[in-house]
């Protein structure tokens, strides 16, 4: 976060879940000029990426064919250090495993909430700058990235 902007990149197959988030950002970052990017599958996603620079990552990690560890796994080999929150609606355990692998730390919540939301943000965006600052960005395993567990839907 610079000047009081946050530039959001949320990719969720659930165009709902998109518009929630955006209104969460909004009531979590009052005083925060927002840009949100978004993308529905993979591909759009990869071509925001490429195109533009982000403070934070919000990734599904179902999006149909793909998955949120793709994208995760794409960023690193790209060396880019945008810090990632996985935000699920499905528990599942062995892509959780995946994700910490992959160099992501496994928060679980049953909701999430503006609170929740907001505080997992300035959370790892301040770790990845003191990450930054304290070892010029080398990658190691444990990057620092979060896995939220995600939105209950009303059905």
């Amino acid at each position: 976060m610079k000047d009081n902007q946050l530039k959001v990149l949320v990719v969720d197959d659930h165009e709902d879940d998109i518009f929630l988030v955006k209104e969460m950002l909004k009531e979590g970052f009052p005083e925060t000029e927002l840009t949100l990017a978004y993308a529905t599958t993979s591909d759009g996603a990869i071509a925001l990426i490429k195109n533009g620079e982000h403070d934070i990552c919000l990734l599904d990690i179902h999006l149909g064919k793909e998955d949120g560890l793709s994208l995760l796994k794409y960023l690193n080999t790209k060396n880019n250090f945008t810090p990632v929150i996985f935000l699920t609606g499905q528990g599942d355990q062995e892509k959780a495993v995946a994700a910490m692998k992959a160099g992501a730390k496994y928060l679980i919540k049953s909701t999430l909430s503006v609170v929740s939301l907001a505080h997992s943000i300035r959370s790892a965006i301040k770790l990845e700058g003191e990450r930054a600052k304290g070892n010029s960005r080398t990658f190691t395993q444990d990057s620092g990235r979060i896995i939220a567990g995600g939105f209950k839907r009303n059905t």
